[in-house]
């Protein structure tokens, strides 16, 4: 049994109008202290991944309607998580990244629970850090077979978020059925790089503190 059972599943979905709704909400100042509950009652723990920090989380809706704004379907994402709601933005917006790799052996969940301890390990030089290094490399040339086998342009998944949102709605679940098995979008070292360095800077102030 895979110690995620416990978090939600995570898909990679395309919705300009979701997006447009999460930036304004987020945007508005009156929804920080609601912010700030919701983070207290999930442990400022990401619910699709595991992972906890008090810096740099999102709160997405569960259900990935955005018009769905109860307490019950707002939960805490890290940003590795919630870019997957949205991956029509990725590497356009701010704070987002990632490439779209094969991957059937894991969940979305699972790859990128892997890559907070990937990008730790290389963030702090433990003694792991030159294997992180070598697994994220071999984890970011499995983009070849996104494009061999999808086509040219396919492992961009801002690209491939505009081929969903271009499609009509019988096409785009036929996509999206066809690659939610297999394909996964693989954080950016780079794009998450500020992040990445300050959550290790707090964990390593927790351990001190131990």
């Amino acid at each position: 049994m895979s110690s995620l059972d416990q978090y939600l599943s995570l898909s990679l979905v395309a919705s300009q109008k979701n997006w447009h709704r999460y930036m304004t909400r987020k945007a508005d100042s009156a929804f920080l202290a609601f912010q700030k509950k919701i983070s207290l009652r999930d442990q400022y723990s990401c619910q699709y991944c595991g992972f906890q920090s008090s810096l740099h989380m999102d709160i997405v809706n569960r259900d990935f309607n955005y018009l769905n704004n109860k307490q019950s379907n707002l939960v805490v994402a890290c940003p590795f998580c919630t870019q997957c709601h949205f991956i029509q933005s990725v590497g356009i917006s701010d704070n987002t990244g990632g490439v779209l790799i094969y991957l059937p052996e894991f969940s979305q969940a699972e790859l990128n629970a892997m890559c907070h301890h990937l990008f730790a390990s290389m963030a702090l030089k433990t003694a792991t850090a030159t294997d992180a290094k070598n697994i994220y490399r071999s984890l970011r040339l499995r983009s070849q077979i996104v494009e061999k086998s999808l086509g040219a342009g396919m492992s961009n998944p801002a690209f491939y978020g505009q081929v969903l949102l271009d499609a009509d709605q019988d096409s785009a679940q036929k996509i999206q059925n066809m690659v939610d098995d297999k394909i996964r979008l693989l954080p950016s070292l780079k794009a998450f790089s500020d992040s990445v360095n300050q959550w290790s800077e707090e964990a390593a102030q927790v351990l001190m503190n131990y």
